[in-house]
């Protein structure tokens, strides 16, 4: 018997009209970048009365239930909001926290098989679910609402502006410009340096600016597509092999969900719906297409909520895979001027080289500015590697001059990790030296704080070209064609960043849209619309 007929004869179909609460089953895909903003969606679900599981990987859902027992939201979403892990398939004694082609294949194919004994036992529980909501990188979900008989909705934890790009990857091939092939180019070959929206930009190649992306009038530069890899021909593959797998599935789900929101990226969104609509009306629908795309956003944590002191808070997310040094943090803050400091922060995957390391803190120091940075545990290498190789770690002491934190400590706070929204909330922070990966660019803006971009992969790279082009809230760090920077590079980029003309338009135009995310995050019509969709899938009104 095959693995559905097994599910449809021990499963009671969950798309019952049971007249209780709805129960949504949350699957993100087991990274720090798509967890966060997925307990913020299941919160904000919760508080439409939606009865929430939220499942991962179990070695992801160890460090994510130690961070939600020690965050103020359990007592506030503890009673709708329930952790499950899944099991992965892998031995208990595999490393599953270094990339590998087994945890990979255990993560697109594996993980299918115990998230349906999950359903399993969530129905035995007396729990069944009435819908699901899954990460799009995950293309295996839709197998299993299929086989459990529940409605899917996909949520894309990306910009608007970046699955426009996706979606119209064929056009952008037949216009000329091959997006898979820049990104196997050896990093020497292109250069994404830039200064500023304002500035000119330095590149040698390519210079195509591609033109047929519904929502850039004035088009994308190819080099800065969301497509690049540091790693070279095989890696380049593989994101092509991904993204039509991912997108192959999307027609079948009751629609798409994104982390963004209309006042930020109007003209995308209105031609995205369009084209929408112009497939729905097709007797032979492109399987590319959803059948809608809403936006739910902003959805990130709200550290301007939260004040430490009185009750012990140890983590401000409830999802942070580290332990969030927030007392740290606050203390020193505190201590600083309003609009002072500089936070610098390359978020969860990205390592640096100790030679980079210097550069960047070396040109922070240059500066002037006081600053805060996380310098992740076991996140400088020696020498540069590839994802094939391997090479030593070194801790910060050894990447610096000696005596180097010494001589700046007074206007200097370095710790592991951060409560990154508390962080930008705080009136003393009055830069973000960022990779620019969407959450981190999303938070920056909700709080008003200008961006200095030193993008590293994929959607970073464009993230990076629309706040310094587009909604000219940032600037681009200027790097040499390998993307490795220099003291002075670095020490230019953070005083245009903070100082002079520049960066009060900057700050302007990042108050503006801070403002705008309010407003969206207030009213959030999209996040309310959908709960009412999931609610009528039980009979409640």
């Amino acid at each position: 018997m095959s693995d559905t007929r097994i599910a449809t004869a021990t499963l009671p179909l969950t798309n019952g009209r049971s007249g209780r609460h709805p129960h949504v089953l949350l699957l993100p895909f087991p990274a720090q970048g798509h967890v966060t903003p997925f307990m913020e969606l299941a919160k904000r679900l919760a508080a439409q009365g939606v009865e929430i599981t939220f499942a991962s990987m179990q070695h992801i859902h160890e460090k994510v239930t130690h961070a939600w027992n020690h965050s103020r939201d359990l007592s506030r979403f503890g009673h709708h909001i329930k952790l499950r892990g899944i099991s992965d398939g892998l031995p208990p004694e595999f490393d599953r926290e270094t990339w590998s082609r087994q945890l990979n294949h255990a993560i697109d194919v594996g993980l299918e098989e115990g998230a349906l004994q999950l359903v399993r036992n969530l129905v035995s529980e007396g729990r069944p679910i009435t819908c699901i909501i899954s990460d799009f990188f995950l293309r295996w979900t839709s197998s299993l609402a299929e086989k459990i008989g529940a409605p899917e909705w996909i949520f894309w934890p990306q910009s608007a502006g970046n699955f426009s790009i996706y979606l119209h990857t064929d056009e952008i091939i037949c216009s000329g410009v091959d997006p898979f092939k820049i990104a196997a180019e050896p990093s020497g070959t292109k250069d994404l340096a830039v200064h500023s929206g304002a500035g000119s930009p330095q590149r040698t190649q390519p210079t195509e600016v591609v033109t047929c992306i519904p929502g850039f009038p004035m088009g994308v530069p190819a080099a800065y597509l969301p497509f690049s890899t540091p790693f070279g021909d095989a890696s380049a593959e593989w994101v092509r092999e991904m993204l039509i797998r991912c997108f192959a599935r999307v027609s079948q789900a009751q629609g798409m969900i994104g982390n963004s929101f209309e006042a930020l990226e109007q003209g995308i969104i209105e031609e995205l719906t369009q084209r929408l609509e112009e497939q729905q009306s097709l007797a032979e629908r492109n399987c590319r297409w959803p059948r809608s795309f809403r936006m739910v956003g902003p959805l990130v944590v709200d550290g301007t909520l939260y004040r430490i002191g009185g009750e012990k808070v140890s983590q401000l997310s409830g999802t942070s895979f580290w332990r969030e040094e927030v007392a740290e943090c606050k203390d020193w803050l505190d201590k600083q001027p309003v609009g002072s400091v500089v936070y610098v922060a390359f978020g969860s995957m990205k390592v640096l080289t100790a030679s980079q390391v210097q550069e960047v803190l070396l040109g922070v120091a240059a500066s002037g500015q006081r600053f805060l940075m996380v310098v992740r545990k076991n996140a400088i290498l020696s020498t540069e590697t590839s994802v094939n190789q391997s090479t030593s770690r070194v801790p910060l002491e050894e990447a610096l001059p000696p005596g180097f934190l010494e001589s700046i400590k007074e206007r200097c706070k370095l710790v592991q990790w951060a409560p990154q929204t508390l962080v930008l909330a705080h009136p003393s922070v009055g830069g973000f030296f960022s990779h620019c990966g969407w959450n981190s660019t999303l938070e920056s803006l909700c709080c008003g704080v200008p961006i200095l971009g030193w993008p590293w992969i994929m959607d970073q790279t464009s993230n990076c070209w629309m706040l310094s082009h587009v909604w000219k809230v940032g600037l681009a760090l200027e790097c040499n064609e390998a993307n490795q920077t220099a003291k002075d590079k670095v020490e230019a980029g953070i005083r245009q960043l903070m100082e002079g003309s520049l960066a009060e338009s900057l700050r302007a135009q990042a108050m503006k849209i801070r403002d705008q995310a309010r407003e969206a995050a207030r009213m959030n019509q999209g996040l309310l619309s959908l709960a009412q969709e999931i609610h009528l899938l039980t009979g409640n009104s």
